[in-house]
């Protein structure tokens, strides 16, 4: 055992290099250091999402419902043809500001609808699903 060792969460840590306050300081200073960056920053993600919401509309803009037709941007949604439980919502991935790339995979998975075809394709699959347990 080490004599100028402590034990912690299964690891041992050198007394010289944990000493006693020193997380305290680290947060405080990693406090400080946002405190002053704080407008660099909010304005860098403002532009990281304003890039991301720019995309998304060009892209949207070739689209249409494969049910109606209907192209209007803001009435389309992607709908997972298979679901998993590893896939992630497109606007989930949008709001946590995930790379293009990652986007477009996770559309790739899905098929467009408009918000009217959306909701009637889960009804009929909610119809369908009680139909199925009542018989």
């Amino acid at each position: 055992m080490l004599q100028n060792a402590l034990f912690c969460c299964g690891f041992w840590l050198v007394r010289a290099y944990y000493k006693h306050g020193e997380r305290q300081n680290k947060s405080k200073q990693k406090k400080q250091y946002y405190q002053r960056k704080k407008a660099e920053y909010l304005a860098k993600e403002k532009r990281k999402r304003d890039v991301l919401v720019k995309r998304m509309a060009d892209h949207k803009a070739t689209l249409r419902c494969v049910k109606c037709g209907e192209n209007h941007i803001a009435t389309l949604d992607f709908h997972h043809i298979a679901p998993h439980q590893d896939d992630i919502k497109v606007h989930r991935l949008m709001a946590a500001k995930a790379s293009w790339t990652r986007i477009i995979e996770e559309m790739a998975k899905c098929m467009v609808l408009c918000s009217n075809c959306h909701r009637i394709h889960h009804h009929d699959e909610r119809v369908a699903k009680k139909r199925t347990t009542n018989e």
